[in-house]
């Protein structure tokens, strides 16, 4: 995650070997020097836990306005193996970090990882797809403002016929390793995936937030992956 403000790199978790990190890394853009901050130097706003040994999450930011340091939220992954759907905020000032766990209010996404994730505002954010337990796929969308989830598009039941012919009303298929993006504030991109094993995946599908409704993009190009799935030649 950069901070073009300071010229540094934030990198926290991720495996090392088959074991998950909870270390994070500072990164000086000027000459690549990596300052540790292990999790004896980290601390929880109000003391609650930190967010622990993890890997398969989403760590994302947004530009942030000139000599302002950029939000940083960690949503959701892998921590010692349990599958999660947590939000924490990370607040830095200079070599010092700090976790705020934010408690969610209502409803929310099941616990996941391998799902895609985009910052909205300081505080808001959207969250599709994943990966949960024994290996689930989802397709649904949610929105997380301020401390609250809203489920903006439901999932879908996993079905073969909709493999083979697409979801109702052209959303996604359910799948892990999704990449999104949020373009001029109202629609949601959503590119590529993993459907099941041999089921890689390179359609784009994008999502108005101001209609509700799912369109797809080059439609002509779906299914056309070179990456040797059977499903993709």
């Amino acid at each position: 995650m950069v901070q073009e403000t300071n010229k540094e790199l934030i990198v926290y978790g991720g495996l090392i070997g088959i074991d998950s990190s909870d270390t994070i890394y500072l990164v000086d853009l000027n000459n690549f020097n990596f300052t540790p901050i292990p999790v004896a130097q980290q601390k929880e706003k109000a003391g609650k836990a930190l967010p622990g040994p993890r890997d398969d999450f989403s760590l994302i930011s947004i530009q942030g306005d000139q000599g302002k340091v950029k939000p940083v939220y960690l949503v959701g992954g892998f921590k010692n193996g349990t599958k999660m759907n947590d939000v924490y905020k990370l607040h830095q000032e200079g070599k010092t970090f700090t976790w705020e766990l934010i408690e969610a209010a209502g409803a929310k996404p099941e616990p996941r990882s391998s799902f895609g994730c985009v910052l909205a505002t300081d505080t808001s954010f959207y969250f599709f797809g994943g990966s949960g337990d024994n290996n689930i796929k989802y397709n649904d969308l949610w929105e997380f403002n301020t401390n609250a989830w809203k489920c903006i598009s439901k999932g879908t039941p996993f079905s073969s016929e909709a493999a083979e012919n697409g979801c109702p009303d052209g959303q996604p298929l359910q799948k892990s390793g999704v990449q999104i993006a949020l373009y001029k504030n109202r629609h949601i991109l959503v590119f590529g995936g993993i459907h099941e094993v041999t089921y890689e995946m390179n359609e784009l599908k994008t999502f108005d937030l101001t209609t509700k409704k799912w369109h797809t993009i080059d439609e002509e190009n779906k299914n056309n992956s070179e990456s040797g799935s059977p499903k993709n030649k």
